[in-house]
């Protein structure tokens, strides 16, 4: 949970939503002036309701009937008025608290991103913005007017009834209101946890949705149904536990208000209310009942938005000062970087050298080289040995050691979009975003016209597959990209790059599931086309190593420039070293049993 106070929650949403927001600054003032004359009006029909018991009588002439008529059907109208108006301000700020909330997870660290679950993220999301309009709407529209209405009421009986039944009703309303805060204080507890075992049941959700086809290839279905169903029964009973206490709670605040009564019917008989006066207090008790019966429900709903909101602030740090690069101009420069396993990394600054105190454990390390403009690397190495995170070290995913330089400047030093900015990446697994097969090819480059598109797609060699497919580039590419097949979806994902047209490539194995000929003609293209521009690939067809200018090898404590000869020889090596690994386990395995 984040650790921020109702106080600084309540002030956050005064300045960005009610300050900021133009529509609840225009409704928000009306609004309030509309809920005070209504209450006021709501006291006034008890007192025209009293006169009435007069007239029975024959105490007082007429002339009630339309008062009554006029004032009561006025207050319905204002009272139903106010959340009329103030409605649309509140989805409002539902949903610009929706927009705010992603965009803060959006501009995450990378790596504390990765560590949140699809399903609580999603969950808190929603929650914050719920708890956003939850907090507008009974403040504005329902908390006020009960405290007003409560305070008139309270005034209108010392005027009326004295001293004695004012002073029954404010002991009533004290031990109502303490009750009902005790009880939404539990509440609120029972709800916390209700919210982290959400949390865990969506994430548990997403995980099987997503593990789709693995676990019906291993017949797991019912495992899974298992997990999925002890995730619910844990939400379950701290559900039950939380309707229980609202019944309990509904109990106690009957009571209080029977209590409450029996006292001013005590003081009648003994004389000290008239019969008139007593009408008056009837009708009072009915606002009483029915406000202070909101009261309980609008506390316990503002105090558990309350605690949505505290569980779905993030813990964020202010950044550092980050410093915009707008061209590439001369080279990358790597001096002794390490990235290492753990990301519980602590910023040091020293001689314009920046590291980060870290573990023994790292995934690489030593690694110190440079890349001119223009050059073309392919980037080979054991498999798991970090080469796909060395890529996103360059995007600042990952946090490293040692120093890293763009043009002299230090790469924790730079504005992260516009780094993102000069770099084109095409990860090893083709993410792509819901819509057509268009929108994500433009997705690198959103001014680009179609005649662009088309044309990069053909000196691909990827039109006719795109062309061919049900809708051409107008093809949805479904729900987890459905429809495209693994080489169509590699292939939107390199047209996506090379239509940004970035000063920087970097390509975790691109062609893995392209065809041989649509291979060849992509790094073609890519050394023909892209002189001007720095490529680095990772690579696991060395039959392609022609096209690069360089060839780095990368291992855990190093990186070195090897010739062709030497990578094939590396990688048969490395490839043999594995292999004699995994049959010296086998037989370790086999004279252990």
């Amino acid at each position: 949970m984040a650790s921020i106070t109702t106080y600084e929650i309540l002030q956050i949403i005064m300045t960005k939503y009610v300050k900021d927001i133009p529509l609840i600054r225009m409704t928000i003032m009306p609004t309030l002036f509309l809920m005070f004359v209504a209450r006021i009006m709501e006291v006034k029909v008890s007192e025209i309701v009293q006169n009435a018991s007069l007239e029975f009588s024959g105490y007082r002439e007429g002339g009630t009937f339309k008062k009554y008529m006029i004032v009561g059907i006025l207050s319905s109208l204002l009272i139903e008025l106010q959340g009329f108006i103030f409605k649309s301000s509140v989805q409002r700020a539902y949903r610009t608290a929706l927009k705010s909330s992603l965009r803060e997870y959006l501009l995450l660290n990378w790596s504390e991103f990765k560590m949140k679950g699809m399903g609580e993220i999603t969950a808190s999301i929603e929650r914050r913005s719920s708890a956003v309009s939850e907090i507008l709407d009974v403040f504005i529209i329902n908390l006020l007017p009960v405290f007003f209405v409560l305070f008139l009421a309270v005034l209108k009986i010392y005027a009326i009834m004295g001293f004695t039944s004012s002073l029954i009703i404010l002991i009533s309303l004290i031990t109502y209101t303490t009750v009902t805060i005790k009880m939404a204080v539990w509440r609120n507890e029972i709800r916390k946890k209700l919210n982290l075992s959400i949390n865990e049941s969506n994430n548990k959700l997403i995980d099987i949705l997503s593990n789709y086809e693995s676990i019906l290839a291993f017949n797991n279905q019912n495992l899974e149904l298992y997990k999925y169903d002890n995730k619910l029964a844990t939400s379950e009973k701290h559900y039950v536990k939380l309707w229980r206490t609202f019944y309990l709670l509904n109990f106690l605040q009957r009571f209080v208000l029977c209590v409450q009564t029996g006292m001013i019917i005590y003081v009648g008989m003994c004389n000290k209310i008239t019969s008139d006066q007593f009408v008056l207090y009837l009708s009072i008790s009915k606002i009483l009942a029915s406000n202070l019966d909101k009261l309980g429900y609008m506390y316990s709903r503002f105090t558990a938005a309350i605690l949505n909101a505290k569980m779905s602030f993030l813990d964020t740090v202010l950044p550092k000062k980050l410093y915009p690069i707008r061209y590439f101009d001369k080279k990358i420069v790597f001096r002794n970087v390490a990235l290492p396993l753990s990301s519980e990394n602590i910023l040091n600054t020293s001689n314009d050298v920046f590291t980060y105190a870290i573990s023994d454990n790292y995934i690489f390390k030593n690694m110190s080289f440079e890349i001119k403009k223009g050059e073309k690397i392919a980037l080979i190495g054991p498999n798991g040995i970090g080469k796909s995170n060395f890529l996103k070290m360059l995007l600042k995913f990952n946090e490293y050691t040692g120093s890293i330089k763009i043009d002299d400047d230090e790469l924790c030093t730079i504005d992260n979009y516009s780094l993102r900015d000069l770099i084109s990446y095409v990860p090893q697994n083709s993410y792509l975003v819901s819509g057509t097969v268009k929108e994500n090819i433009k997705y690198g480059n959103l001014v680009a016209t179609d005649e662009e598109m088309i044309e990069l797609c053909r000196s691909l060699n990827f039109h006719e597959s795109f062309v061919r497919l049900s809708s051409g580039y107008e093809t949805c590419i479904g729900e987890n990209n459905s429809v495209l097949s693994g080489g169509e979806k590699q292939k939107v994902a390199i047209a996506r790059a090379m239509l940004k047209n970035a000063e920087i490539y970097l390509f975790d194995e691109p062609t893995a599931n392209l065809d041989k000929k649509s291979e060849e003609t992509f790094f073609k293209r890519l050394a023909e086309d892209t002189q001007n521009k720095t490529v680095i690939v990772i690579l696991h067809n060395l039959e392609l190593l022609d096209y690069f200018d360089r060839i780095m090898f990368l291992q855990k404590d190093r990186i070195q420039e090897i010739k062709r000869e030497e990578a094939l020889k590396l990688m048969n090596s490395t490839k043999n070293e594995k292999s004699t690994k995994n049959a010296q386990e086998m037989c370790d395995t086999s004279e252990e049993q």
